[in-house]
């Protein structure tokens, strides 16, 4: 397959600017850096007009994946990766915290999500309510990265290989050994400035979520991209 053109091309060989590319991106932004804004209007040129000119006026990564030119999978492949991404940049302190009763978080936990997706971003969620330090940043990452890396495996399975290898080095580059304490143990411990009921059942909700993905011990930290064999 072609090299892809879009942003996630150009920022595949510096890990900060994929960082921020994935934090920073939504969905349909995400979906044409992936597959590259030239072979997007390929895909678009051989589908049919009357859906085309239903979708008119969307992003081009929503009409992709409305189209089926991107697979489901691939789509939550690829929020898992960005909130993976979103988890690190506010743990690190790249970015604001954003509150927790935020509207941004009211689809954190869906049952109709992959369990992987539910994971990474209730810790995207939880990570927005800790005063972190040092052992806070190095449990978040750890687990930011492993989920990138499982990410990886989907977008390979796509047939999009070199795509796959960028999200494995930013999984190695933000890879980190897990601290003292758990995702578990922050989320039964968050603060965020809301009411006490709603406290109660967001604790609940990601407590939950977070048990899932506590132990980290059978899962080896990412290597970075596959070498090429001969």
């Amino acid at each position: 397959m072609t090299e892809s053109k879009g942003p996630f091309a150009s920022s595949g060989a510096n890990p900060e600017e994929l960082l921020k590319t994935f934090s920073e991106g939504r969905i349909g932004e995400l979906i044409t850096a992936v597959i590259g804004a030239d072979e997007l209007q390929k895909k678009f040129e051989s589908a049919d007009p009357e859906t085309l000119e239903a979708n008119k006026g969307k992003p081009s990564g929503i009409i992709a994946l409305e189209l089926g030119i991107v697979s489901k999978d691939a789509k939550n492949a690829l929020l898992v990766v960005q909130a993976a991404a979103r988890t690190v940049a506010v743990a690190e302190g790249k970015v604001d915290k954003t509150p927790l009763a935020d509207d941004v978080f009211k689809f954190v936990g869906s049952d109709r999500d992959p369990e992987l997706l539910q994971q990474a971003q209730a810790h995207w969620q939880i990570a927005n309510g800790v005063n972190h330090d040092a052992d806070s940043i190095a449990t978040f990452k750890a687990h930011a990265s492993r989920q990138m890396a499982e990410a990886a495996k989907v977008i390979e399975a796509e047939g999009l290989g070199n795509e796959a290898d960028k999200i494995r080095g930013l999984a190695a580059y933000v890879t980190s050994e897990p601290g003292a304490q758990t995702p578990n143990y922050y989320a039964a411990n968050l603060g965020g400035g809301i009411g006490q009921a709603a406290k109660t059942n967001l604790t609940l909700k990601l407590h939950r979520l977070a048990a899932k993905s506590n132990d980290l011990a059978s899962t080896p930290a990412p290597k970075g991209p596959k070498k090429p064999t001969a």
